[in-house]
């Protein structure tokens, strides 16, 4: 549990293609301040220059017009733990900066809704007070990654590197199913809402 701290944490997270960003955007379409880490990372890869030399020195394939071709960055990383370590040493610094920021200049709220992907993964629970797992079945998640245009060897690269729904499930206070229509997604958010906001 966080400590000390009148706004209340609530971390979203979940595996590969899970419905992470959708129940984070009904967060936000309630007045709820949202941090989306996906969302932060491609902007640190797209417009922070010392990250893309670093890119570039390492990885000169992957510059298309001096910009990162996130696409072909991820089968390299995904493929090779010690490359994804050595990108993650890189950008996670940076994106727990705009993470902290982000509380700090948010301080005065009651809730903050922060998608964290890899939060069990990295250990990063007790940062927070409540959390809630999205989930849906591998074909689905599957299914999601190829519209996105990933290809199954890296959504299988990374869905390998992820804990289990049902670990996530188990530990979180909070899980939703969004393999159901938005409305029914959108009032079990609402719902968790409520109870966030009575929680003393």
């Amino acid at each position: 549990m966080a400590q000390d701290k009148k706004v209340k944490l609530v971390a979203i997270t979940g595996s590969l293609c899970t419905g992470k960003s959708q129940v984070l955007d009904i967060f936000a379409k309630n007045g709820i301040p949202i941090f989306n880490s996906d969302e932060e990372i491609r902007g640190i890869l797209d417009n922070n220059s010392i990250v893309i030399s670093k890119i570039a020195d390492r990885y000169p394939d992957v510059i298309v017009k001096n910009k990162i071709d996130r696409r072909n960055l991820s089968k390299i990383v995904f493929k090779n733990s010690e490359e994804l370590n050595w990108l993650e040493n890189i950008v996670y610094p940076l994106l727990f900066k705009r993470h902290d920021d982000f509380i700090k200049n948010n301080a005065n709220k009651e809730i903050l809704a922060l998608e964290i992907p890899l939060l069990y993964e990295k250990k990063l629970s007790s940062r927070y007070d409540f959390v809630v797992v999205t989930y849906v079945c591998d074909e689905k998640k599957k299914a999601r990654a190829k519209k996105r245009g990933m290809s199954e060897d890296v959504v299988e690269s990374i869905l390998s590197k992820q804990l289990s729904d049902e670990y996530k499930k188990f530990y979180a206070d909070f899980h939703i199913d969004t393999s159901y229509n938005y409305d029914e997604v959108k009032d079990r958010v609402l719902k968790i809402i409520q109870k966030v906001m009575k929680h003393k």
